[in-house]
């Protein structure tokens, strides 16, 4: 698969991350579970370069999580594995994926991390989906960096 099919891939994951984390988080906030005082970010009180910052959210982020998780989806696709075996490990892995992102939060059980747990989660099953079509890692990749420096950009912009 050429390069523009991967970027147009990757733009499409970027684009649904963005549209199912927002719908996520505004349905949080409409039903009352989005409660600021509860969702500062644990990790962040560590990391006080936004070179670090960015080179971990941005870069090292997506490629380790796109290969860890997603890894094996491509194994399955490269191995031969049949599509209900594919799907069950997309929805599988995809959750187990989204469960990691409520390491990021000092408070797991905040509106924010729940919201992250779920819009991560719906998203890997897209990202797997991609990663299905492409049968590479590349356009994951790329979205889920994309993704990562809107919100890196507008974290630093606060």
């Amino acid at each position: 698969m050429d390069l523009k099919k991967h970027l147009a891939y990757g733009l499409l994951g970027f684009l649904v991350l963005l549209v199912v984390s927002l719908t996520t988080n505004y349905l949080l906030w409409y039903f009352g579970f989005w409660n600021d005082s509860d969702s500062s970010v644990g990790h962040t009180q560590f990391i006080e370069s936004p070179i670090f910052i960015g080179f971990q959210i941005i870069l090292l982020g997506p490629v380790t999580e796109e290969y860890l998780f997603r890894g094996p989806i491509l194994l399955l696709i490269k191995g031969g594995a049949r599509y209900f075996l594919k799907i069950f490990a997309s929805v599988i892995i995809s959750t187990l994926w989204g469960l990691t992102h409520v390491l990021n939060y000092e408070n797991p059980l905040c509106g924010r991390a729940i919201g992250m747990v779920i819009s991560c989660t719906i998203s890997g099953v897209l990202f797997s989906w991609i990663v299905i079509k492409t049968r590479s890692l590349l356009a994951t990749i790329i979205g889920h960096a994309l993704f990562n420096s809107l919100v890196v950009i507008l974290w630093l912009t606060q």
